[in-house]
Order: structure tokens, then sequence, then C-alpha cells
């Protein structure tokens, strides 16, 4: 059966996605289709974009807008930050649903389901899945089709570090071999830091901080439109960091899956 595979890399600019520093996925990105004007959703906080990566619609749809959000749990408006293990069960309460559209994993629910291994905050992971439609593996708290417990071996018993996300994917590839009948497979990890060459490191640190604010030359539509936004990065650099630079996006998948209501 064919899948589609989903892999996040928390943080990675696309700028990275190159040959001298992360030569596999630049080999894979070459021989994938790329989609070069990519970009996250506003506000780009983490957990906001797993929600639209998980519905494919922007946050004033899908009903989650930012990574903390202010919740009425009977005695007046709070501030609530989404990253804890308790916010989605929080949410529902306070709300009577999670998401506002459906995820994928709920699309694919009879086509197959959805597995997600993931490594980023407890927020963010549920998020992919925040009703219980496939199975998610969270070092938090993992959870079988209608948010039953997995507990055991079976849960993803990993730290919040490089190692951890070593071990999620490790978990991932291992799971993903064995099983030929699951539709949509996710694997997030978000350790870009401590998991990452000293290359990559020093050219992360060197940078993070852009020297100049200038447009690309010669300047890109993006770049146009927003030309005071694009930050070249290094003097090596030959496109901007974050609205010029491609992202790789490879589609597995030709199956087709029915259309929201």
């Amino acid at each position: 059966m064919k899948c589609a595979v989903v892999m996040v890399v928390d943080g990675l600019r696309a700028d990275m996605v190159s040959a001298p520093l992360t030569p596999a996925l630049a080999r894979h990105g070459d021989a994938a289709r790329r989609f070069v004007r990519h970009r996250c959703v506003f506000p780009s906080a983490t957990r906001i974009n797993s929600a639209s990566i998980a519905t494919g619609c922007y946050p004033g749809s899908h009903g989650l807008a930012g990574n903390a959000i202010a919740l009425d749990d009977g005695t007046g408006l709070k501030p609530v930050s989404v990253g804890p293990p308790g916010f989605r069960d929080l949410l529902r309460r306070a709300t009577g649903r999670t998401l506002h559209r459906p995820t994928l994993a709920e699309r694919v629910r009879e086509h197959g389901g959805a597995v997600v291994f993931s490594n980023s905050s407890a927020g963010s992971a549920h998020m992919q899945d925040p009703d219980g439609h496939g199975t998610l593996y969270h070092r938090d708290g993992s959870f079988a089709p209608g948010l039953t417990p997995i507990t055991g071996s079976a849960h993803l018993d990993v730290s919040h570090d490089g190692a951890g996300d070593a071990a999620t994917v490790e978990r991932f590839c291992e799971a993903f071999q064995s099983d030929d009948t699951t539709a949509l497979w996710v694997v997030w990890i978000c350790e870009r830091w401590g998991s990452a060459s000293p290359t990559i490191r020093s050219t992360c640190s060197s940078s993070a901080r852009p020297r100049t604010v200038t447009p690309c030359a010669p300047p890109t539509p993006a770049c146009a439109e927003s030309s005071t936004r694009c930050n070249a990065v290094a003097a090596r650099a030959t496109t901007c960091c974050w609205c010029c630079a491609p992202i790789t996006v490879t589609k597995r998948s030709t199956r087709s899956f029915p259309s929201p209501n």
C-alpha cells in the first residue's frame, strides 16, 4: 500500500538544507519536488503551525491562535499555555471541542489511519491528532485510537533533546518498516542544536542574527513584496534565510481521500 510520510524538523531553516550542511536532505530534495515559496502561517509559532499542518487551514479557521491563548474555565478568562500535556483536555472542557477543522488523522481514519511520532512539546504533538483518530507516540503520553493510553515498553519514553530525537526517529523507522497498511506517517523532531554537527551549529550561530537587511540579488517576487524583511544572513548566502530559501516536500501517496463536508 502506498502511503504519505511527513517529517518535520522544527526550527530547521530552509536555507540550512544544502549539500555541505545536510547532504542527505539536499540529495532527497534534488530528486523530489521543491516548494520554494512555502511559508509558515502567522503567528509563526510551533503549536499554531502544527495545527495548520494537521488541518491544512489558517489559524482563523482551525481555531488555535497562539502558543498561549485565553480560556474561560468558569471563573473568567485566563491565559493558558498550549504546551503542557493537559491543555488538550482543558480546551475541550472549556469550549466543548479541540480544533475547529478535521485533521489529516481524522480524514484518513477509514482509509488506513495515521501514526504520529513526536518529540516536540505535548501541545504541539496533540494538535496533530487532538481527538484520537489515529495513534500518537509522545514522551508525555502515547495514545492508541480513541485516546487509549499506550503504556509499558510500547510508550515513547525518550528525552527532550538530540538523543531523544534520534530515539524517536529510530522508533518511527522500526514501526514504518513493519507496517504496510497505515496511510499517513508523521515524525516530528525539534532539537536541531543538540543533534546538529559542529558545522551546522557554527553556521546557525553565525547566521541566527542577520548582519544586514537587504533584498535578494536579484530580487524574487517574495522579496519584492517584503524586501525589508528579507535577511541576508552571511556573505556566502545566495538566498535570504526566511523569505526565499527553498523547502523540500515529497509526495509519495497517490491515493485520494474524502473532502471535508
